[in-house]
């Protein structure tokens, strides 16, 4: 469970009569400045969290959209086995979309008109699905807009050249288009392959000329 998690499920089980501060901060193994850091952001979110001296930190209110930690927090000890989360047409239960099996999702929201927000912790992207149509239950909803972090710079190893070809691993991140580049003089570099793959670490083999060249991975644009 995620930090904020647990304190959802704390605030949720001690209701009225609250948390402290140190209790968390114990029960969690983080500073106090941490779990204060927690419960602005979760207020931040729309949940209504009080505090006082008296009683601690108090649960009041919850936000109209749904998140999920807020979720796991309202599953008690109820085993939660896989990762994957299933949307469904809200009027028959129809599935809509199956969000990447064995991925981690976290941060899961919809908007008032259908679209479902979600972050892909696994390939480190905020997906956005966006229901076609008048959500019809029958149709997919696609993944209309993803927004990455930087990519992981590229590693060459294991380089290797023969009968004209040259050989080398690039270790990158997945699901990333890398451009291999040549260059004969560390100044001037062309594009000699672009490579994309599902896999981090990927085989690159190309053809090379004769005389001396350097070689070298860039993130496409």
């Amino acid at each position: 469970m995620t930090i904020d998690t647990e304190i959802l499920s704390a605030l949720r089980t001690t209701g009225q009569s609250g948390v402290a501060g140190t209790e968390l901060s114990q029960r969690l193994g983080v500073s106090r400045a941490a779990i204060w850091a927690r419960i602005e952001e979760l207020r931040g979110l729309g949940y209504e969290i009080e505090a006082s001296p008296h009683h601690g930190y108090r649960l009041l209110s919850v936000p109209d959209v749904l998140h999920a930690d807020d979720l796991l927090s309202s599953l008690g000890v109820t085993k939660v086995i896989g990762r994957d989360i299933r949307v469904f047409e809200a009027t028959n239960g129809a599935p809509v979309v199956t969000l990447t099996p064995g991925h981690s999702h976290t941060d899961v929201a919809w908007d008032n008109v259908g679209n479902l927000y979600t972050t892909d912790d696994t390939d480190v992207l905020l997906r956005i699905y966006s229901p076609p149509g008048t959500n019809q239950a029958t149709t997919v909803a696609m993944a209309k807009v993803q927004i990455g972090v930087v990519a992981t710079a590229p590693v060459l190893s294991a380089p290797s050249y023969a009968g004209g070809q040259f050989s080398f691993t690039l270790n990158g991140q997945a699901n990333v288009s890398y451009i291999i580049q040549a260059s004969p003089n560390l100044q001037t570099w062309m594009p000699v392959v672009t490579n994309t793959s599902a896999d981090a670490i990927r085989p690159i083999t190309v053809s090379a000329p004769g005389n001396l060249n350097f070689y070298r991975a860039v993130v496409a644009q």
